[in-house]
């Protein structure tokens, strides 16, 4: 979705960059698709960092009533895999068949389907990232998802809320972690409730 298309769906002004009304027309136009969210997803990833790239191993996705969807990529280079990853990721993927990246995008569209979505991780920056490259550029994400993943830690910070008090199995594996993921949001909802 272009700019124009996001002003008209948002029925937002143009605004000049500078002004500072930009940023409250991004502002409004993110809290209106905040209002139009049906669903949340719960992502977590595993993955090779060499500093430069981020290389998707495998990924998990969970929703809000539970069900889940776990791949493993067959197009990471295992020259890249250091004893760490080897030891703690590899090691925990369980006995999938691995897949492409192709094949992983297209098994996200069909779990994700067309309902305006939003979605969370723990230290989220690089599981966004490896989930967005699955779909090309950022701006190639479908049109009812964000455009951004909102970040349970910052959300635990800002609400003094203690995620060590969620047990994790302390594996390193996507599907778990992702399963933590809403474990954690659910929890930190009900305690920030009260």
């Amino acid at each position: 979705m272009n700019t124009t298309e996001l002003h008209r769906k948002y029925n937002l002004e143009k605004y000049e960059l500078g002004t500072g009304k930009a940023i409250w027309g991004a502002i409004w136009g993110a809290k209106a698709y905040k209002k139009s969210i049906k669903q949340k997803i719960f992502l977590d990833t595993e993955f090779i960092d060499n500093g430069k790239t981020i290389e998707l191993i495998s990924i998990a996705l969970v929703k809000s009533n539970g069900e889940s969807l776990y791949c493993v990529s067959n197009q990471f280079n295992k020259n890249n895999l250091d004893t760490w990853l080897i030891d703690n990721v590899i090691a925990n993927l369980g006995d999938v068949e691995s897949i492409s990246r192709q094949k992983i995008k297209e098994e996200i569209l069909r779990f994700i389907g067309t309902e305006k979505t939003e979605f969370w991780a723990y230290y989220s920056s690089y599981d966004w990232v490896a989930f967005c490259q699955l779909f090309g550029k950022m701006l190639d994400l479908p049109s009812n998802y964000a455009y951004y993943c909102n970040d349970l830690k910052q959300l635990a910070n800002s609400n003094d809320f203690d995620t060590k008090t969620i047990k994790d199995d302390g594996k390193h594996n996507a599907l778990s972690d992702a399963l933590w993921n809403k474990e954690v949001y659910e929890a930190m909802n009900n305690t920030c409730q009260k």
